[in-house]
């Protein structure tokens, strides 16, 4: 629900306001969005041996670029660097980059 106003807003008001409204607006749509997709993981996440999905080899480089996407704002504004060491692949269910997980050294 919060994505679909949101999105509303972008439709009806981009480019009617100045450009900080339309990148608030923006950042508002992508962080809605990007929980829609935390809340499917999360019911993904949930329902773990009940579906039988495989698990498949995932790159933790890709997870953590979509966390760092999630805090982008929170980055930006504190002004943080953050940095990593290589990270593992690891064994995650089909479609959850949330899930159970097993390491793959």
């Amino acid at each position: 629900m919060v994505a679909s106003y949101v999105q509303l807003i972008e439709r009806r008001y981009k480019g009617k306001l100045d450009k900080d409204a339309d990148e608030f607006i923006g950042y508002a749509v992508d962080g809605a969005n990007r929980m829609r997709g935390l809340i499917d993981d999360l019911l993904t996440y949930s329902s773990v041996g009940r579906l039988g999905k495989p698990f498949e080899l995932t790159n933790l480089e890709s997870t953590l670029d979509i966390a760092l996407l999630n805090l982008k704002a929170s980055i930006i504004e504190n002004k943080a660097v953050v940095t990593h060491d290589k990270l593992p692949v690891v064994m995650l269910m089909e479609g959850s980059l949330y899930s159970c997980f097993k390491i793959n050294w």
